[in-house]
């Protein structure tokens, strides 16, 4: 999807994919798949994790490990522009920075319909909402890789709207 959203002249150097491992022994197998079939498309899996409090689960350190990364590959990588799929407006700080101190470039897309938060459009050269259409499209293909086989799950294969919160 990315290759799809930037600029036909951009490089892309990275792909990392932030998540927390999930604790049902029926969605592991499932997520453990899925990230085969990431790191088989030379993405990048960053883990977090999950914790629960009060009854409600909650993910932790996906949004310290966005910002830590952000920064971080500021510093000690060689690029041009940050690149952010998120609407989480807790990213703004990170984003700052890497405009302000570090000359980035910043993009900004956003898989919630409707719009992008408004603190991320402050340091974003450009910040959009990805369409449902592009996400359905850039989905997993039925096969990935054929030896060893990884699949998309067929759950996954319902042509419905897609939505994060994040």
């Amino acid at each position: 999807m990315v290759r799809r959203i930037l600029p036909k002249s951009y490089v892309i150097e990275a792909v990392k994919y932030f998540t927390a491992i999930v604790d049902d022994d029926k969605k592991i197998s499932r997520q453990q798949k899925y990230w085969e079939a990431l790191r088989f498309r030379q993405v990048e899996i960053i883990e977090g994790t999950y914790r629960i409090d009060k009854g409600k689960r909650t993910e932790k350190q996906t949004d310290v490990n966005i910002a830590t990364h952000i920064v971080h590959d500021c510093h000690t990588r060689d690029f041009d522009c940050v690149v952010l799929i998120s609407n989480d407006s807790d990213f703004k700080t990170p984003l700052e920075f890497a405009k302000t101190k570090l000359n980035k470039q910043v993009r900004v897309f956003s898989p919630n319909q409707g719009r992008v938060a408004e603190d991320l459009k402050l340091y974003a050269a450009t910040a959009h909402v990805i369409d449902v259409s592009l996400l359905i499209e850039c989905r997993l293909p039925l096969l990935v890789r054929d030896n060893p086989k990884i699949a998309r799950p067929p759950e996954w294969a319902i042509e419905s709207p897609v939505s994060s919160s994040r």
